[in-house]
């Protein structure tokens, strides 16, 4: 008996609109060999190609617009029921997964573990660290959702923005002042996060629009978590942005980035799979993070000191 998962139909729904197979493993964000096995375990349970090359083109076989129809229609019944599913998170006891770049709910984020405490006093969840290299597929398997600022873009992924920080330039008071100039800023030492995404290219961006040297970075760190001590009773700086000035940088001090030089803001996102759209818990959990940052936009920032 062929055994399918909801991946295996999904993938043969998607290679059958494209008319290919490396055209369906980049919308479904999985690897050519991940969807060249899925349609050919199709192949062998119905003994059919389902899809032949024919002047240049995949053409669908008898069977498989057979399979083709089918296929879309069950998927759609399925997600129909999915949606109708319920979710009580009174009675819930479910776990939430959420990744993000740093283990503190503040900025968008802040006043959501009191809330989903009192609105799912059985359910729970963790936070994990920023995981660049395996984002989007942990996003499709065991992660919920992502809150941060390092989201990138991918079709697979609903992505959106919650706010927009400024980048400031941290550094410990007691060893140094502030950088009052961009030349100041550029002949410092700094420290960076070893990510392209990082805001490292939006600084040297704008250093290189106005014709300025890119700076020098004494430390380049896989470890988010590991800048306070590298920082701490040194001359180093690191620009990031002010959402995290409560959080792993609550003890150092904050200064704008000099004048003339204009950062763009950054970010900050909260995304999750196109795949688990449909799931009532999930949604439910969006609807709280989008609540939280609703709240806190009458917050007002303060400025860099």
């Amino acid at each position: 008996m062929l055994a399918l998962s909801l991946q295996d139909i999904r993938m043969f729904i998607v290679i059958a609109d494209t008319q290919s197979v490396s055209e369906a493993a980049r919308r479904l964000n999985v690897s050519q060999p991940t969807a060249s096995y899925a349609l050919e375990k199709l192949r062998r349970g119905f003994n059919d190609p389902l899809l032949i090359r024919s002047g240049g083109k995949m053409n669908l076989t008898e069977t498989g617009k057979a399979l083709a129809s089918t296929a879309t229609s069950s998927l759609e019944e399925f997600n129909r029921i999915a949606r109708q599913a319920s979710f009580d998170p009174l009675t819930s006891d479910r776990t939430f997964k959420i990744m993000g770049a740093t283990s503190e709910l503040t900025g968008p984020y802040a006043g959501l573990p009191g809330k989903f405490r009192k609105r799912a006093p059985g359910a729970a969840f963790s936070y994990v660290t920023y995981d660049r290299t395996n984002c989007h597929e942990r996003l499709h398997e065991d992660v919920d959702l992502f809150v941060g600022s390092n989201l990138p873009d991918a079709t697979s992924i609903e992505r959106h923005v919650l706010r927009e920080y400024p980048v400031g330039i941290y550094y410990d008071a007691s060893v140094r002042s502030a950088p009052e100039t961009i030349e100041d800023f550029v002949n410092a030492e700094f420290v960076t996060y070893n990510d392209q995404y990082s805001i490292v290219g939006h600084v040297d961006k704008a250093l290189k629009e106005m014709n300025y040297p890119p700076r020098t970075f004494r430390f380049v760190v896989d470890d988010f978590s590991s800048y306070p001590d590298l920082v701490t009773s040194t001359d180093l700086l690191v620009t990031a942005s002010l959402a995290l000035r409560d959080s792993i940088f609550s003890r150092f001090a904050i200064a704008p980035i000099p004048e003339p030089l204009k950062v763009k803001p950054i970010p900050h996102y909260i995304g999750w799979s196109k795949r688990k759209s449909n799931m009532p818990c999930l949604r439910w959990m969006v609807d709280l993070f989008l609540e939280c940052n609703k709240i806190n936009q009458d917050i007002a920032s303060p400025a860099p000191q």
